[in-house]
């Protein structure tokens, strides 16, 4: 028997493209050495140094580097790592624990997503129901409210990537999940749309002469590229975007409460002149409510995507960041929505046209150009992030939904360069563009998409509760 261990030659496997064995040497105390060996999956240096042992056994491990490795240990150790190699249980590679996401990073991540449309619903509700439109999103939020803790139940029960679909694949049938993907799959597309369309209508207010449709197409084709790239979503960017928007919307509030009580509460006066004014969608004041509960479903766009990186947070933030993103929409939506009637006239408040930039009006009217300025930027910003956010969020859904083979197979196809699945990303856009000149640019067509998608959802939620109860 040879004093030294040696290295085997490499074998070929259809799973691992290459395979490299280990042998070395066991020697108990004041006892004859045994042979060993152990084939593991090599990657790139050097493979894994790491076995299993008993007490008081010395493991000699050859090492490409540094020749022969000795370990010896008087207490039992599961796993022994050397030199930084990786643990043995599988033939898996190694799992890098990485630090878990606290619940500030990922109130952030997913807080820019549904803080955007705070950007656009109020002017959309306006346009649907116009003075009606605080009831309607204070509706909206309590509806949130209810569900909230339903969502949290179920995903904090399973916490893995995936969000709704996961969740129902693991708790109901694949059937029920694959519906669930598909009407995820339908308000990723509303979102991107609404977003991109949102954000070039900010952008239009200081460049006057910008064509929107030129535009939107653009962004949507920016983000595909980048993408393609594989740029993804930043904790850190994502914060400081966080930050610097809802301190947007904070300035816009203060200047706005003070424009509306100044001059012997002069907001209030405009705020009573909007209400009497003629609107005909207003005039049945429970249709308008219900049309404009319906349009301000647009609102809460975003409220899923934390779901999507659950198994990113630390134990216990998924449902602080629900917490915090129920309160920004509890919030900001119904006192920005109630501040433009103080501010703004109803005609101008309920125009198509603008109602996609309303805040810009907002500001010029309650602090002036500077105002209007700043919200305008920080709306192009956040809602391009908006956009972004879409891209990432079904490329890793449509992928899971491939891989569960509901979605064809060529989607997982990768391109050598990025390592990024591009006919996902593609296909994403060419839907977005598509989606976007047949509604005519109306995005107030996609707010009823949205609805029904998110709606949809939650009902399948009731579904699989009231199958549970009849099952018991």
């Amino acid at each position: 028997m040879d004093n030294q261990p040696n290295e085997s030659q490499p074998i070929n496997s259809e799973s691992v493209s290459e395979y490299k064995t280990w042998e070395w040497w066991e020697r108990p105390k004041e006892a004859v050495g045994i042979r060993k060996n152990l084939t593991l999956p090599r990657e790139k240096p050097s493979p894994s140094r790491s076995a299993r042992h008993e007490p008081g056994v010395t493991l000699d491990i050859p090492d490409e580097r540094q020749g022969l490795l000795s370990y010896n240990s008087e207490k039992e150790e599961d796993l022994v790592s050397l030199n930084g190699g990786e643990e043995i249980g599988s033939l898996a590679p190694a799992v890098h624990h990485q630090q878990k996401l606290n619940q500030y990073f990922a109130t952030a991540i997913s807080g820019n997503d549904i803080t955007s449309s705070v950007l656009y619903v109020s002017g959309y509700a306006a346009y649907v129901c116009g003075v009606w439109a605080p009831i309607s999103l204070i509706l909206v939020s309590v509806l949130l409210a209810l569900f909230r803790p339903i969502y949290t139940e179920v995903v904090t029960a399973l916490p893995m990537n995936g969000g709704t679909y996961n969740a129902l694949l693991n708790t109901t049938s694949k059937k029920v999940a694959s519906i669930a993907g598909a009407l995820s799959l339908l308000s990723y597309i509303a979102t991107a749309v609404v977003s991109a369309t949102s954000a070039m209508q900010y952008l239009q207010a200081l460049w006057a002469d910008l064509d929107i449709r030129l535009a939107v197409v653009i962004l949507l084709a920016l983000f595909a590229v980048l993408n393609l790239l594989g740029l993804t979503e930043s904790a850190v960017v994502a914060t400081v975007l966080f930050v610097a928007h809802c301190t947007t919307l904070m300035i816009l509030i203060g200047a706005s409460t003070y424009r509306f009580c100044s001059d012997d509460f002069s907001g209030f006066s405009l705020w009573k002149e909007n209400w009497h004014t003629h609107y005909g969608p207003r005039d049945n004041w429970a249709k308008a409510i219900y049309l404009g509960y319906g349009a301000s479903m647009l609102g809460i766009t975003g409220f899923e995507t934390s779901a999507n990186f659950v198994e990113e947070q630390a134990p216990g933030v998924f449902p602080k960041t629900l917490r915090n993103m129920w309160v920004a929409v509890a919030f900001f939506n119904p006192v920005l929505s109630f501040l433009s009637f103080g501010l703004l006239k109803l005609s101008v408040a309920t125009d198509p046209s603008q109602s996609g930039a309303l805040l810009t009006h907002m500001g010029r009217a309650a602090g002036g150009e500077w105002l209007a300025y700043l919200v305008s930027i920080d709306a192009v910003l956040v809602l391009s992030g908006a956009v972004l956010t879409a891209y990432v969020g079904v490329t890793g859904l449509s992928r899971r939904l491939a891989l569960d083979r509901i979605l064809a197979q060529f989607l997982l196809q990768e391109n050598k360069l990025r390592k990024t699945n591009h006919w996902i990303i593609i296909g994403f856009f060419l839907l977005c563009t598509s989606l976007f000149f047949i509604v005519d640019a109306k995005t107030d067509t996609l707010s009823g998409v949205y609805t029904s998608a998110f709606l949809c959802v939650m009902a399948m939620f009731a579904w699989k509760h009231d199958v549970e109860v009849q099952a018991k």
